[in-house]
């Protein structure tokens, strides 16, 4: 019987030894262009210059702070859906980031 819960508890062990790590945090622009393009961009474009929002445009990024940003995402507006229980804190973060990187200068 020892030898039996011996087994169990090793085989336990190793196996939560084998599970795999969460993936660490890659480059906040890389994420959040990677969430743009899977769920973004098909209104947005992949440019950000899509649907009545210009990410594109520096003049258009200045009237916006990042928390009008991310509570947009949150809560959504007009015809956007809400994406406040789709993702985290952390990735609303990396897509404000990433939607910052999209302005071009003028």
């Amino acid at each position: 019987m020892k030898t039996l819960l011996f087994a169990t508890l090793i085989g336990a062990v190793l196996l939560t030894g084998c599970q795999s790590a969460p993936a660490p945090q890659g480059d906040v622009s890389s994420d959040g262009k990677h969430l743009f393009e899977e769920n973004c961009a098909v209104c947005h474009g992949i440019t950000g210059h899509g649907n009545a929002v210009h990410f594109d445009d520096p003049t258009f990024q200045k009237l916006l702070t990042d928390t009008q940003i991310q509570q947009t995402i949150r809560n959504g507006k007009g015809n956007m859906p809400a994406f406040g229980t789709t993702f985290t804190s952390a990735q609303i973060n990396s897509l404000v980031k990433y939607l910052r990187s999209l302005a071009h200068p003028q």
